[in-house]
């Protein structure tokens, strides 16, 4: 009590200076603190707190080291997820691969090695093998197709 003012409450500070608590005050028994819940229900997340700046939320690493995967969390289970990176060129003509993280487009070889065939690709189709017309040379001979050699002229 002072004198001249008289009788005063003084609140005492609760303050534990400390981003994890929460300080209250109880008038019949003082300071009390309860532990901040950091929680962000979110399964991606590592949760935590720093006694400086609080709660915080890192999130989970679900990298696999392979630059050929997009690596994702599920939000539900926080399982990882590790989708192969498509590199389809939706070109029937290639070999389509992720190669250090780079899609390559690898032309086919579509040589069936017959040379009664005309060989050739179309993107949507792939290979196809057209036969060879060996029309005759002459009136005097007749043309047929060798597998080896291509046509072949007979007397």
């Amino acid at each position: 009590c002072d004198p001249v003012r008289g009788c005063s409450d003084v609140t005492k500070p609760c303050d534990d200076h400390d981003e994890c608590t929460r300080d209250n005050c109880n008038p019949s028994s003082g300071c009390y603190l309860e532990k901040i819940d950091c929680d962000d229900y979110n399964p991606c997340t590592d949760d935590g707190c720093d006694s400086k700046s609080g709660c915080n939320h890192t999130e989970v690493d679900c990298d696999d080291n392979d630059e050929c995967t997009i690596d994702s969390c599920d939000r539900l289970t926080g399982d990882c997820a590790h989708k192969d990176v498509d590199c389809d060129d939706y070109d029937a003509c290639t070999d389509d691969e992720c190669a250090s993280g780079e899609c390559v487009n690898t032309p086919i070889d579509c040589d069936d090695d017959n040379e009664c065939t005309t060989d050739v690709c179309c993107s949507t189709n792939g290979c196809t093998h057209r036969d060879v017309a060996c029309e005759n040379y002459t009136s005097c001979q007749t043309a047929r197709c060798d597998s080896d050699v291509g046509c072949v002229y007979e007397d």
